[in-house]
């Protein structure tokens, strides 16, 4: 018996039990992502599970998610935006495929993947030289903003993706204790 989307959908405005996760957990669980989650995540690292979920609804109750801009962060922003400019850990910077440019040209890598050309062939000791679809690429502006911090870029297309290439490394290898996430609504569930 399936669970009606209104009533999930109630379930995360209300914020039931501190989380704010059942549509998008009940839409994942039977899929890839979710098996993904389930078994290299929950099972592997329960006690950082634990600790994940009681950090997520300690940001809820904090007011730490609003609108479009959810701060995942412990203390402020202006100290976490410090940390970043100083250098004193790896940054990472996802970027969701969705922010790649639409309609004639279109992105020269192609829409959804983790491709960026542009990125790819930067020589940051080098003027840069780009394809004119390039130019107002949110992707190219931000990226390149990010290589030349010394942080990581990655373009991310999937709820799986994240799992595989940002929450599974994290988790194991302690990796990007810093990240800024440019993700639509319904891909920061995955984060959270």
């Amino acid at each position: 018996m399936a669970i009606p989307d209104g009533l999930l959908r109630r379930l995360d405005e209300r914020a039931f039990l501190g989380f704010r996760i059942w549509e998008f957990s009940s839409k994942s669980l039977f899929r890839r992502y979710g098996h993904t989650f389930f078994k290299q995540i929950m099972l592997k690292h329960p006690f950082r599970t634990i600790e994940g979920c009681l950090s997520y609804r300690r940001f809820l109750r904090e007011g730490r998610v609003k609108g479009d801009i959810t701060y995942l962060i412990e203390g402020e922003v202006g100290d976490f935006l410090q940390d970043v400019v100083a250098g004193r850990e790896e940054l990472l910077v996802g970027l969701g495929f969705c922010l790649k440019p639409m309609g004639w040209p279109g992105c020269p890598s192609g829409r959804p993947n983790h491709d960026c050309l542009y990125l790819a062939r930067l020589d940051l000791r080098r003027p840069e030289r780009m394809d004119p679809v390039c130019q107002d690429c949110v992707i190219q502006v931000i990226g390149t903003a990010a290589l030349r911090a010394g942080g990581r870029v990655n373009i991310m297309t999937s709820a799986l993706d994240i799992a595989h290439d940002v929450m599974i490394p994290a988790v194991e290898r302690g990796g990007f204790r810093r990240a800024i996430l440019f993700l639509c609504p319904f891909s920061i569930q995955a984060i959270l």
